[in-house]
């Protein structure tokens, strides 16, 4: 009750005070003089009242009589008018001295034609502030301190944030405050621009932001170093903080700035929302960039510094024009849609071109072009190298990057995942998309592997490959969208990056696994002749005439095929995919004739040898491809031992087999117990279990 009492009698005092201090006269020194002084009377009381106002705005809500609440509502009304009243009073005066000097300036034109200049030629021309009367200047300096002293008491909480960062040796907050003070510098400005640029007037050109935008930028570049004389007017108010935090021409490009920000909201964003047109918030993105791009040096950013992606990010994009266009859903529809629209149409283009496919290696001119570039000899095999990407994935990768510099513009983390799920997600997702229609068709011919698909097949996964290993070990402007998403319920999801190269990582696996299928299949079925049974009964013949032993005439042609095949992908996929390739290759063999042929045949003693010989011939084919092909054939490698083994061991070693296995009743899978494993590997069997090794003796007729 004290409160409220107290706040009503103060707030009646300081109306009566700012009443009969309201708008001093400009031509009259004494007029000003008893104004400044009766302020130096009435901060004191101001700042009394902003706390009475706080322990008056704490009231409880439940236990208090309505009466008493209604008088404090009543109270905080009436602090709420004075303090308007009072800031309203300082920029009177600043805006009414400074117009003593020339202020505001005159707007330069910003395409050929007659000058946006004053309304009337009587008025003084701006000359800066070096050579003007100096106790005009004087005037606005104290105004401007004064302004500034009540606005650390009305945002005091906001100051103290700065005050503790300054403390800690940080930077300034991305959320400072902007300053009144400064603000009021900016608004005449900002009522000369509306004159020419508002609804209706001659340069209300939707379609053509870059004219007040450009004109924006050329005024601020202008006039803000002329401002730094007015830097002691807020020194001492701001004393607690770093000198650097606040700086007149720095704030005046940050007040120009907000001037357009408003001229969006109030005017341009809602034209574009009932236009409708798609290039008009292409133009607009496009316009914003280059002024934001254009302001920053203005707001104390190095020009050489080519995009935000340091530690001081939230610097460059806080409060953006860009971030303007995500305020209301309308206006982020408007744009993201717009750019996902114009990115899927570049995208069509770009997969549609006719080299689209060709190893973008082939046009890599230097080290440094194209984003995962990398020195490569003149002589380039494909299976060399760590990455061999098409032309078209290169590309995407450069405009899902050019997408992502958008994201530097805006200072939220929640909405730049909105951004990236909106706008770069849909592109990476549309791409792999194509990828798997493409892949789709060449299944659809049933020629993964064929001469003129698998050049084709390779592309995909090569592409996907590039695109998973650039989204993983994501660099420079995709670290922007490297942020946590959101389920529609809240919780949390990988960050865009992590959920495409995933995707991007399923496909090329599945690519490759495919094309490993299809390459094992045309081994054999090129060998057909040689599973079959006439081909498995050759197995069994005996011949004692001394001749050399050969590659099996019916499994020459899929030996001459698997060959010719893996050199025909070892031009066309990456060092990587095609180890994986290749490896898939052995696998899928591997089992066919071990199944088919180890497991199902009978051999004779020239049997067994021409079986080592067919399978040294097979492994053969990937020695140029690894060092040590044997090592991936075991199953195959195992089986040879057992088949060749010399008679009189092989008895005593099935004996020893068939005691280990009674042994172990059950252990169907071979595990090693009681020295099995010392058993297997004294006779160099290191892959095949037990019954297996027992399924291949049994299939020796010697």
């Amino acid at each position: 009750m004290e409160h409220v009492q107290e706040l009503q009698g103060l707030t009646r005092q300081l109306q009566r005070d700012l009443r009969v201090m309201e708008r001093p006269s400009t031509d009259d020194p004494t007029d000003l003089a008893h104004y400044f002084a009766g302020l130096r009377e009435v901060l004191p009381a101001h700042a009394r009242c902003l706390a009475l106002s706080e322990a008056t705005a704490a009231l409880p809500q439940s236990g208090v009589p309505s009466q008493l609440l209604e008088q404090a509502d009543l109270a905080l009304e009436a602090a709420d008018r004075m303090q308007e009243k009072l800031v309203t009073s300082l920029g009177h005066v600043i805006r009414q001295q400074l117009g003593l000097l020339g202020w505001p300036p005159p707007l330069v034109a910003s395409a050929p034609g007659p000058a946006l200049g004053p309304p009337t030629s009587q008025e003084p021309q701006w000359q800066g502030l070096e050579a003007a009367n100096e106790q005009v200047v004087s005037n606005v300096q104290q105004a401007m301190s004064t302004l500034v002293v009540v606005q650390r008491a009305v945002q005091c909480t906001s100051f103290l944030l700065e005050t503790d960062a300054a403390e800690g040796g940080g930077s300034p907050p991305a959320d400072a405050p902007p300053l009144w003070a400064v603000e009021q510098l900016a608004q005449p400005l900002a009522e000369r621009l509306r004159l020419h640029f508002g609804p209706g007037r001659p340069m209300d050109q939707p379609d053509r932001p870059e004219l007040l935008l450009s004109l924006v930028a050329r005024l601020t570049h202008d006039v803000a170093p002329s401002l730094a004389p007015l830097q002691g007017a807020i020194a001492a108010p701001l004393a607690d903080l770093p000198q650097h935090w606040y700086f007149v021409p720095v704030e005046f490009a940050r007040a120009m700035r907000g001037v357009v920000q408003t001229m969006l909201k109030e005017q341009l964003l809602p034209q574009l929302v009932i236009a409708g047109n798609a290039h008009a918030w292409l133009h607009l993105a496009e316009c914003l960039h280059a002024f934001e791009k254009e302001m920053a040096p203005l707001r104390g950013i190095p020009r050489h510094t080519a995009e935000p992606l340091d530690d001081a990010l939230e610097l460059w994009a806080s409060g953006s024009c860009l971030e303007t266009l995500c305020t209301q859903e309308a206006w982020r529809q408007g744009w993201w849609m717009a750019e996902r629209g114009e990115a899927l149409r570049q995208l069509e283009i770009i997969v549609d071109a006719p080299d689209a496919w060709q190893p973008a290696a082939d046009v890599w001119d230097a080290p440094d072009d194209g984003l995962m570039a990398s020195h490569m000899p003149e002589e380039k095999e494909a299976w060399r190298e760590e990455f061999w990407p098409p032309i078209c994935a290169d590309t995407v990768l450069l405009l899902v990057v050019d997408l992502a510099r958008r994201a530097a513009w805006m200072g939220s983390e929640h909405l730049r995942s909105s951004y990236a799920a909106a706008v770069p997600k849909a592109i990476l997702a549309e791409f792999r998309g194509r990828l798997e229609r493409l892949l789709k068709t060449a299944q659809d011919f049933r020629a993964l592997a064929s001469e003129s698909w698998a050049p084709r097949v390779a592309g995909y996964a090569c592409a996907a490959h590039h695109m998973q290993h650039s989204l993983r070990e994501a660099t420079g402007a995709l670290l922007l969208l490297d942020l946590p998403g959101e389920r529609s319920d809240g919780a949390p999801t990988a960050s865009v990056l992590t959920q495409e190269a995933d995707a991007f990582g399923s496909f090329q696996d599945r690519t490759a696994r495919k094309l490993a299928r299809a390459v094992a299949t045309r081994f054999s079925d090129a060998s057909s002749a040689y599973t079959r049974r006439k081909g498995l009964d050759a197995f069994g013949a005996t011949f004692n005439d001394g001749r050399e032993v050969h590659t099996s005439p019916s499994l020459d042609p899929g030996i001459r095929g698997l060959e010719a095949d893996l050199v025909r992908l070892s031009t066309v996929l990456d060092a990587v995919l095609f180890r994986q390739l290749w490896r898939f290759v052995a696998v899928g063999i591997q089992h066919s004739l071990f199944n088919e042929v180890a497991t199902e045949a009978h051999f004779s003693q020239q049997g067994s040898q021409q079986f080592a010989t067919d399978v040294a011939a097979v492994i053969g084919v990937f020695q140029p491809w690894t060092p040590r092909p044997a090592a991936h054939f075991r199953e195959l490698s195992d089986a040879v031992i057992l088949l060749t083994m010399p008679q009189d061991q092989a008895h005593s070693f099935a004996a020893s087999l068939g005691a280990a296995a009674e042994a172990h009743q059950g252990d169907a899978q071979g595990i090693a117990h009681d020295g099995i494993d010392e058993l297997l590997s004294s006779t160099g069997i290191t892959r095949l279990t037990v019954p297996r090794a027992m399924a291949v003796l049994a299939k020796r007729l010697w």
